[in-house]
């Protein structure tokens, strides 16, 4: 049972504060699990190397259906 949860797990996704492009958190959740959030959570851009900050509003749960 606890393989097909991590398998539900996807990557969060948030918008970089310095060109509005769509990147990884560096966090990972089931869909289901976003409602659940109430303190924003913090993690290093990728795009931009600054520490940015998201919740469940700024936040979306990458849709891997378009991945295949």
């Amino acid at each position: 049972m606890a393989g097909s949860d991590r398998a539900l797990a996807v990557r969060v996704m948030t918008l970089c504060t310095r060109d509005q492009a769509p990147v990884f958190t560096c966090h990972r959740m089931r869909p289901s699990d976003m409602a659940a959030l109430r303190e924003p959570r913090a993690f290093r851009c990728s795009r931009c190397d600054q520490i940015h900050k998201w919740t469940q509003a700024t936040a979306w749960c990458e849709d891997v259906s378009r991945l295949d």
